[in-house]
C-alpha cells in the first residue's frame, strides 16, 4: 500500500510478508531506473511480528459454526453490539449455574497457548475460567490446563465488554490440542455469556485481537471461518521520491527465493513546494523556499596541445566533471533558518528536489560548501535571511545509488 503525502514531501510504503525476517523496498522510476529506498534495503522487521490466529470462526460475523454448547447446555445465538464487527456469540442458559462454550480452533500443540477474547457478562459471575485440553502421541488424555479470571478481570466484562487474555502451558508429552472451553460459573437462570474477536495463537503474545481481514492478514480458508495469518505491517517513509512524476514500489523478501509484490504507480504532487532531505533522516525532509533556479556549471577536463606542422592543435577530454553551481535559499523564520543549518552542520551531502517542471530531473544530491548568510538589508532582529549555498552535484551518499534493471 503507498500513500502519497504531498504536505510532507514523502510517499509513505506500507509493506508486509508472512514470517520474513526483513524486507526489501525498491522504488522504480519512470526511466526504468531501480533505486533503493533509504531506511528499507533491508528493513528489519522484529521478531513474532506475524501472528497466527488458529480460531476458525473468531468473530462469529457469518455463522455459529464450530461453537458447541458445554456446561449447563447454553443455547447459542447471535447477537449484535459485537466488539467486534456487527455479530458476536451468546450463550444462554435456562437455569442458573455454569455456562460454558467450547470454541473452535485448530491449534498445534506448543509449550505455550495464548488465548484472547471479547467477554461480556450479563451478571457478575461466580468465576471464570479458560482451559485446554491436551493429548499424548497415542491418544491419551493429558490434564487439562485451566486459566482462572481475577475478581477483577470478571468485573470488567459485566454488561460491558472487556477483552480478556490468558497463557497456559502445555503438559509434558502433549502432542495435540484438544477442547478449548471458556466456562462462567454461578451465572443467574436466563443469564448469559457473550464472547467475540476470539485469538487461539501459539506462543506467548500480547492477545491483542487479529484476523485475515485486517492490514497485513489473510485467511488460509473461507473468509471469516478459518484460521488467519497476520504479518507485521512495516511503514517506510520515503523522503527522497521524485515529485510530478509516476513512481511504483517493489518489495522482496531476501530470505525468501523468488516472488515479490509491486504498487500500483502514485504520483508524489510537488504544488510548487521544494525539498532537501539530509540520508540520516530521509522520512523528514525540509521545505525550503528557493530564490532563484541555480545557475549550474559543468566543467570540462581537457586540455590542448599544439603540434609542429598543424595549424591547430589537439585537444585530448575526458568526461564532463558533475555539475557545480549556488542555491540561494530564502528562510522566512530563524525557525526555518536553524533546521536549514541543522541539515548542513556535519558537511553530508543533501537531497535536493524541485518540481518536476523545474528540469532537474528526479532529485540532485549536492555537497554543499561554505555557506553565506545574509539579512539582505533587513534589521539584524528581523528573522527573514538568505542563505547561499555553494555545491557540487555528486553520487548518493550511505548505500547503493542504484541497481541493476
Amino acid at each position: 500500500m503507498v500513500v502519497p503525502d504531498s504536505s510532507a514531501g514523502v510517499v509513505r510504503v506500507l509493506t508486509w510478508w508472512p514470517d520474513a525476517a526483513m524486507l526489501e523496498v525498491i522504488r522504480l522510476n519512470p526511466d526504468g531506473t531501480r533505486t533503493p529506498v533509504r531506511g528499507a534495503y533491508p528493513a528489519t522487521l522484529p521478531a513474532g511480528a506475524t501472528r497466527r490466529n488458529y480460531a476458525t470462526n473468531p468473530s462469529v460475523e457469518q455463522s455459529l459454526a464450530g461453537y458447541v454448547p458445554s456446561d449447563g447446555n447454553p443455547t447459542l445465538t447471535q447477537t449484535a453490539g459485537a466488539a467486534a464487527g456487527t455479530s458476536a456469540l451468546r450463550a444462554t442458559i435456562a437455569a442458573a449455574g455454569a455456562d460454558g462454550v467450547a470454541i473452535p480452533h485448530g491449534l498445534p500443540a506448543s509449550t505455550f497457548a495464548t488465548l484472547g477474547l471479547a467477554l461480556r457478562l450479563s451478571a457478575r459471575a461466580a468465576s471464570v475460567t479458560v482451559s485446554v485440553a491436551y493429548t499424548d502421541a497415542g491418544g491419551g488424555a493429558l490434564t487439562t490446563q485451566t486459566a482462572t479470571l481475577t475478581a477483577d478481570q470478571v468485573n470488567a466484562s459485566v454488561n460491558t465488554w472487556a477483552r480478556q487474555v490468558v497463557r497456559v502451558q502445555a503438559p509434558a508429552f502433549a502432542a495435540t490440542v484438544g477442547t478449548v472451553k471458556v466456562v462462567a460459573g454461578g451465572m443467574p437462570a436466563g443469564g448469559y455469556v457473550d464472547l467475540d474477536a476470539v485469538t487461539v495463537e501459539q506462543g506467548q503474545t500480547d492477545g491483542s485481537y487479529v484476523d485475515g481481514d485486517q492490514l497485513g492478514g489473510l485467511w488460509t480458508g473461507t473468509p471469516g471461518l478459518s484460521a488467519s495469518v497476520v504479518a507485521g505491517v512495516q511503514t517506510i517513509v520515503d523522503g527522497e521520491a521524485p515529485q510530478d512524476v509516476p513512481v511504483t514500489y517493489l518489495v522482496t523478501s531476501p530470505s525468501f527465493t523468488g516472488g515479490s509484490a509491486t504498487s500500483p504507480p502514485v504520483v508524489l504532487d510537488s504544488n510548487g513546494r521544494t525539498w532537501v532531505t539530509h540520508p540520516a533522516n530521509p522520512s523528514a525532509p525540509l521545505c525550503c523556499d528557493p530564490a532563484t533556479a541555480p545557475t549550474l556549471t559543468r566543467p570540462a577536463t581537457q586540455a590542448a596541445f599544439a603540434v609542429l606542422g598543424r595549424g591547430y592543435p589537439v585537444v585530448v577530454s575526458a568526461q564532463r566533471g558533475s555539475p557545480t553551481g549556488s542555491l540561494t535559499v530564502n528562510t522566512r523564520t530563524f525557525a526555518e533558518r536553524d533546521a536549514l543549518l541543522a541539515a548542513l552542520a556535519d558537511g553530508s551531502p543533501i537531497y535536493f528536489r524541485a518540481p518536476g517542471d523545474f528540469g532537474l530531473g528526479y532529485g540532485l544530491w549536492l555537497a554543499i560548501g561554505d555557506v553565506g548568510e545574509d539579512p539582505a538589508g533587513r534589521p539584524q532582529w528581523h528573522p527573514g535571511r538568505v542563505l547561499t549555498l555553494p555545491f557540487t552535484v555528486v553520487d548518493a551518499p550511505l548505500g547503493p545509488a542504484t541497481m541493476a534493471a
